[in-house]
């Protein structure tokens, strides 16, 4: 009767925020509000209260959303095997997945696995690294794609692929000109780079962990919370940016931006696939991995698709 109730309820207390819950079901914030006043009311008692900024549960908000995640699991975990009785002529796959993937390597898949199984509804999440991993071990998505560090517990992953992480600037940045071959990473200290912030993204910790390998103190000149804005500003002759290279790939081949390569060991983020311990996985979501690593390998935006690792995953999800 409350299941909505609940998943409104549930995802306002891990985001710490009625507006980023109702972004992530894909509601307006009234009507998140409102779910949660139904409990509120059905309960008797209030449930959030909002301390700094952020919204928190109270006492009993607390007691509510632990049983509030396990009736989100068991509904999810029934949902599956339901689907699994229906096999491939109905059901859904939910996938979460990190900026990086969602945005720029996943979404071409999905369209081509809809196009195959016009039955089949594929939701793909996007949001950062942590509340990707909060969904998976909620039972709220099937299973998801994100870069591979800083693992909750509870998650059983597999390595999926590597995307290299480049360096790209303006087709007429006069540091082509000085460094036509590979540029010395040392000279890296004097280039002005326009970065993703340290609050928002692991990726970024990885550049600043290379660049400190090497003795480097980076000079930043912006940052911003996606690479968005990154490609942008670089594209208009203000610096040099760290991206992945699946997301610059359009770019590149268009001449919009160019790579400039960097002497040294490779920089590059590994992506995992990640699911709940000992959670069975669909047919939907079975057939949606190995399409997923089907078209990975076609594709050319990334490197090193691990094949026998998602038969791995695919094995043990199968049994659990």
């Amino acid at each position: 009767m409350y299941l909505e109730q609940f998943r409104s309820f549930c995802a306002v207390v891990d985001h710490g925020s009625y507006t980023r819950a109702a972004r992530q079901l894909h509601l307006t914030q009234p009507a998140v509000s409102q779910h949660v006043r139904s409990l509120e009311l059905a309960f008797g008692l209030p449930l959030l209260e909002r301390l700094g900024g952020r919204v928190q549960p109270t006492e009993a908000g607390a007691l509510v959303y632990r049983h509030g995640v396990d009736i989100l699991v068991q509904v999810d975990a029934l949902r599956g095997e339901l689907a699994a009785l229906r096999g491939l002529s109905g059901g859904q796959v939910v996938l979460g997945a990190g900026p990086a993937p969602g945005n720029y390597v996943l979404p071409q898949v999905v369209a081509r696995f809809r196009r195959r199984h016009p039955g089949l509804r594929v939701e793909l999440r996007v949001d950062t690294a942590p509340r990707i991993f909060e969904q998976v071990l909620r039972g709220t998505v099937d299973f998801a794609v994100v870069v591979g560090v800083q693992m909750p517990h509870g998650l059983a992953t597999e390595p999926l692929y590597r995307d290299p992480l480049v360096l790209v600037v303006a087709p007429e940045h006069p540091i082509l000109r000085r460094w036509p071959r590979a540029m010395p990473r040392a000279a890296l200290a004097s280039l002005p780079l326009v970065v993703l912030s340290q609050e928002t993204t692991v990726t970024r910790r990885l550049c600043d962990e290379w660049l400190r390998e090497a003795g480097i103190e980076p000079r930043i000149e912006m940052e911003f919370e996606s690479m968005e804005p990154i490609k942008r500003v670089v594209a208009n002759g203000m610096g040099a940016g760290f991206v992945f290279y699946s997301s610059v790939a359009l770019e590149v081949a268009a001449g919009r931006l160019k790579v400039l390569d960097v002497a040294g060991p490779p920089l590059f983020g590994q992506f995992v696939l990640a699911r709940r311990v000992r959670q069975h996985l669909a047919p939907a979501a079975q057939a949606f991995l190995q399409a997923l690593v089907a078209d990975l390998q076609t594709d050319g935006l990334v490197e090193a698709v691990n094949l026998q690792a998602v038969e791995r995953f695919l094995a043990s999800g199968s049994q659990s």
